[in-house]
């Protein structure tokens, strides 16, 4: 799952407009249903520290990660995959050798599964969805690229980045962390494992929103 608990007063009317634009545009020309907002309580997930579903805008990864800065060799998990549009966008527009997506909710991961079922074009591989909890899954320890949209705060966020420094401890690699709406920035940073490479502050109509919009790109020292 994806997304920030954090609602500003007159982010409805925009968000309105970007999941119109979502769901008849871009969803529509692909040929996937990712568009919309699916709180945990309706997917029996409730938790203080995880947050509802909605997916990431399209083309949130190309904002910091360029695909040339991508090769063959690369493995990309998207944890909160939700639908399935970021791991869609990854096995479109990158030559990962492989892509995963991390869901906790299995009635999402369904979905996510059936949108890749009728997405045309993906050259990749190997492109899988798996039903978990991200604090205690453990990561391939072939993965370089992390994909993060505000899936969860607080231990629960610590508990993942402690997942990624094991997976580091096992095999010691250049890995880059993806992270939309950064609220954990301060935390990701405390691990002393990663910096930030570069990141993309959108234009929005207030300062709040600029920031639960930003896109990060943190990569290990």
């Amino acid at each position: 799952m994806t997304r920030t608990q954090m609602r500003p007063i007159g982010r409805t009317t925009w968000h309105s407009a970007r999941r119109f634009a979502d769901r008849l545009v871009t969803d529509r020309r692909v040929g996937i249903s990712t568009a919309g907002r699916i709180t945990l309580d309706r997917l029996g997930l409730s938790d203080p520290e995880r947050v509802s579903y909605e997916p990431s805008p399209w083309r949130t990864l190309r904002l910091v990660l360029r695909p040339d800065e991508v090769c063959t060799d690369d493995v990309f998990i998207d944890v909160g995959a939700g639908k399935g549009r970021v791991v869609v966008e990854a096995a479109l527009h990158y030559h990962f050798r492989r892509v995963i997506g991390l869901e906790l909710s299995p009635a999402l991961a369904t979905v996510a599964r059936s949108n890749l079922s009728t997405t045309d074009g993906i050259d990749c591989p190997e492109v899988e969805i798996i039903v978990g909890d991200a604090t205690q899954y453990r990561l391939p320890d072939d993965v370089t690229v992390v994909f993060l949209y505000n899936p969860f705060r607080g231990a629960t966020f610590e508990r993942f980045m402690a997942r990624v420094g094991a997976s580091l401890d096992r095999n010691p690699r250049s890995l880059r962390i993806v992270y939309r709406t950064p609220l954990e920035h301060e935390r990701l940073l405390s691990t002393g494992r990663f910096q930030l490479v570069r990141q993309h502050l959108p234009r929005r109509p207030t300062a709040a929103m600029r920031k639960t919009g930003a896109v990060r790109l943190y990569a290990t020292r």
